[in-house]
């Protein structure tokens, strides 16, 4: 165990998309509580709200998420990657490959909006999409008080998605496309170790990863190698994270199953706020480096990776909601723009994308997205407009009491 504690961050394996890797991080830390509970309300809306962003994501096509703790994924419940999709590091591999995704996640993130009032959730309601009248999907919320349990259920043709909550906490999810069925399960013990399994009826072979917290801190988690019994437990990896006295995130390490080190990451810190990430391994340094506006917001982040940097930028108005992200690659002659606009009531009501030349920084207007409400603030319709003022599809929704 010596080497456990003292290896040096040598990677000692091919470490694909590492630079990649360290955008999980701000993920997790800006938006996610992995280990805390959430109201019901928070819970309907957090679903709701990424199944609107994936549609805007692929020009209203009709793709569920799958929601992982700590991660979102397009639900491709045949991929050949469904091995590992739920380490996080692991994961990282296969969502945040390229710009586009990095893009889309800090809209995610960025966005502090609901798309319906908080009152309409009630013990048993249903959210339907319609497109030219056809439903595309429904949302159905199903509420235990005398257990507090809640679930959330998702359906779309052959494709069903069923979260189960109980306190405020992930307690499973099943994912069944015609005859495939994935499961992943969470145990919560009171000494705080939280289990997860991840099981798929065709490759009949369970992943398991033990999660260690201290005050809803994760001291330590162990990923086991894919086996026919759950019980069987092989090492794959282990991550040990570092915080101060004040509980920052200050260090995290893997250790591969031999005891060598293959990822060194290490967070710094001005007062409160997150400054930089540095990750170390042997194909070189890699960095992100954060910066904040006299309200203490987010202004900007810059991802170093090797001679490639990618800059973001973020403004907000005085309510203190997103106003614009911008995104400029280095490697790339096109910057990208979101532009995000709000009624009186500081409901979201359009998203606009722009491409701009690096030489020129003029805008050229790219696409458009349009909300509406009803009388009760729940969204209605999203509308997709492109470049020549078209609207090229429009979603509709209806938000119903199910007795």
């Amino acid at each position: 165990m010596e080497n456990l504690i003292n290896s040096e961050p040598i990677i000692r394996q091919n470490n694909r998309n590492s630079f990649m890797r360290l955008y999980v991080f701000l993920i997790i830390m800006f938006s996610f509580g992995i280990c805390k509970s959430q109201s019901e309300t928070d819970l309907v809306q957090n679903t709701f709200n990424k199944i609107v962003c994936n549609q805007i994501f692929n020009k209203l096509h009709i793709n569920i998420p799958l929601f992982v703790p700590g991660q979102v994924i397009v639900g491709k419940i045949n991929s050949p990657n469904y091995d590992i999709q739920f380490h996080e590091h692991d994961l990282t591999d296969y969502i945040f490959t390229d710009e586009k995704k990095i893009f889309e996640n800090e809209i995610i993130r960025s966005l502090n909006c609901n798309f319906f009032a908080s009152s309409s959730v009630v013990n048993n309601s249903l959210i339907n999409a319609f497109y030219k009248k056809k439903l595309v999907f429904s949302l159905n919320i199903s509420k235990q008080t005398d257990i507090q349990e809640i679930t959330l259920k998702v359906t779309r043709k052959d494709l069903v998605r069923e979260s189960k909550f109980q306190l405020g906490k992930l307690e499973s999810i099943v994912l069944k496309k015609r005859d495939d069925v994935m499961i992943i399960y969470k145990d919560y013990a009171s000494d705080g170790l939280i289990t997860t399994t991840f099981f798929n009826n065709k490759k009949k072979k369970y992943i398991v990863t033990e999660e260690r917290y201290d005050k809803q801190l994760l001291l330590e988690k162990i990923s086991y190698e894919p086996n026919i019994s759950r019980s069987v437990r092989k090492i794959n990896t282990i991550t040990r994270n570092g915080y101060t006295p004040d509980g920052k995130h200050f260090s995290e390490k893997t250790f591969n199953s031999e005891g060598y080190g293959i990822d060194s990451t290490k967070f710094y810190y001005e007062k409160s706020l997150l400054t930089s990430i540095i990750q170390y391994n042997t194909i070189g340094q890699r960095s992100i480096l954060l910066g904040y506006d006299s309200n203490s917001r987010l202004s900007k982040k810059t991802f170093y990776n090797e001679n490639d940097v990618l800059a973001l930028k973020y403004t907000y108005n005085g309510n203190n909601q997103i106003e614009t992200i911008e995104m400029t690659p280095s490697n790339d002659q096109f910057g990208k723009r979101c532009v995000f606009s709000y009624n009186a009531d500081s409901r979201l009501i359009s998203i606009q994308f722009y491409n701009f030349p690096a030489e020129t920084m003029s805008m050229n207007f790219k696409s458009e997205y349009i909300f509406s409400y009803s009388d009760i603030g729940m969204l209605n319709s999203l509308k997709a407009v492109d470049k020549m003022g078209h609207v090229t599809k429009a979603i509709d929704y209806n938000f119903e009491n199910v007795e």
